[in-house]
C-alpha cells in the first residue's frame, strides 16, 4: 500500500539508520489513578534532562497537573495548571519545555509554553475535528501529537476520504513543513505512534501493531507484533525516544512498554537503570502508605504503584 505526499520531502531529514520495531516487552506499571482516559508525559525532547511528570486527565478539560518527578507521582504531590482553552482527546505531548495539545472544537493544534505560559495555536487544514468523526475512536482524539528521534509530527485523519495523514512539524517555527497521506483507513485503527521515523498503528482492540509506514521513504514497511493482551480501554499510547518505552495509559493505569529494535539500541544499561529506580521508589512509597494506614487508617492515599517493575 503506497502512500501519498502532498509536497516534496523537504524539511525531513534522512534516517541515519533504518530501525524498525521487533517486538514490545512486558508492561511496567508504574501508577492508578482514578479516570478512564487521559494521558501521562514526561519531556519527550532530547534537549532537556527534566524529571517533570504532566498528567492530563479524561478527554477533554482544561486542567493539567505537573509532578517534579515519580516520588512526588507515587504520592500524588503536584500543581495544577489551568489552560486557556479545552484540549479535546488524549494524543497530547510534551516536548522541550512546551505542551502540545488539540484545542476543542477547532482544527488547531495548541502549543502552550510551560515555563511562559504563552499560547500559540497552528491551524491544520483539511483535518477531521468534530461530529464524532475521531481519528482513534477508542481515546476520543482527533489529533495526536508524537515525537520520534528526530522529529515533531501530528496524526490527523483527512476529513474527505477518513485517511489516516501525518503532518511533519517545525519546532522552531511551529509550521507544518510537509503533508503525508498513508492512505491507511482510520476505521482500521485504535491508535499509534512514531519511531524513527516509522508510523506504527494498533488493530481497533490495540492488541497488535497491524500496520507501519515508513514517513521518510514514504511507503509501508514490515512491521506486525502484539503489544499487549489486556482487552481494557488504551485511551494512550505514545513513544518516548529518550527512553526508548511506549507510555500508556489503560483504563487508569500508568504503564511502560519498552521496545525492542530489530537495529540494537545503546540503551541497556540506562533501561535497567531506570526500571531498578522506578522499583525501589514504589517500595519505599508502599511502605510509607502501609505506616500511615496504620496512623490514620485511611485507604485512600493517591496513585498506587502496582506490580510489574
Amino acid at each position: 500500500m503506497a502512500g501519498k505526499s502532498s509536497e516534496k520531502t523537504n524539511g525531513v531529514p534522512p534516517k541515519k539508520d533504518d530501525c524498525t520495531i521487533k517486538a514490545i516487552e512486558d508492561p511496567i506499571h508504574i501508577a492508578k489513578v482514578k479516570e478512564t482516559f487521559g494521558a501521562w508525559m514526561t519531556d519527550f525532547s532530547n534537549r532537556t534532562s527534566d524529571e517533570r511528570i504532566w498528567i492530563v486527565a479524561h478527554f477533554s478539560g482544561l486542567i493539567v497537573k505537573q509532578y517534579e518527578n515519580i516520588t512526588t507521582l507515587l504520592s500524588d504531590d503536584y500543581k495544577s495548571t489551568k489552560l486557556r482553552w479545552f484540549y479535546h482527546g488524549c494524543g497530547h505531548l510534551v516536548y522541550d519545555n512546551s505542551l502540545y495539545y488539540h484545542k476543542g472544537g477547532s482544527n488547531k493544534i495548541v502549543r502552550y509554553e510551560l515555563d511562559t505560559e504563552i499560547f500559540q495555536t497552528l491551524g491544520i487544514d483539511n483535518a477531521a475535528y468534530h461530529n464524532r468523526s475521531y481519528l482513534f475512536s477508542n481515546s476520543k482524539s482527533y489529533f495526536k501529537v508524537a515525537a520520534d528521534e528526530k522529529d515533531l509530527w501530528i496524526i490527523y485523519s483527512s476529513d474527505t476520504d477518513k485517511s489516516i495523514m501525518v503532518a511533519h512539524l517545525d519546532d522552531k517555527t511551529f509550521s507544518v513543513t510537509q503533508h503525508i497521506n498513508t492512505t491507511y483507513p482510520k476505521s482500521k485503527a485504535g491508535n499509534a505512534f512514531i519511531a524513527c521515523g516509522v508510523l506504527y498503528v494498533t488493530d481497533t482492540k490495540d492488541l497488535r501493531v497491524t500496520f507501519a509506514f515508513d514517513l521518510l521513504k514514504q511507503r509501508q514497511v514490515d512491521a506486525s507484533f502484539d503489544l499487549r493482551s489486556s482487552t481494557s480501554v488504551l485511551s494512550m499510547l505514545s513513544y518516548n525516544p529518550k527512553d526508548q518505552h511506549l507510555y500508556a495509559w489503560e483504563d487508569g493505569y500508568l504503564i511502560l512498554y519498552p521496545a525492542t529494535f530489530k537495529f540494537k539500541k545503546h540503551h541497556d544499561l540506562k533501561f535497567n537503570a531506570l526500571r531498578y529506580a522506578k522499583r525501589k521508589l514504589c517500595l519505599q512509597f508502599e511502605e510509607q502508605q502501609n505506616l500511615q494506614s496504620h496512623r490514620d487508617q485511611r485507604q485512600d492515599t493517591g496513585p498506587q504503584c502496582t506490580a510489574g517493575l
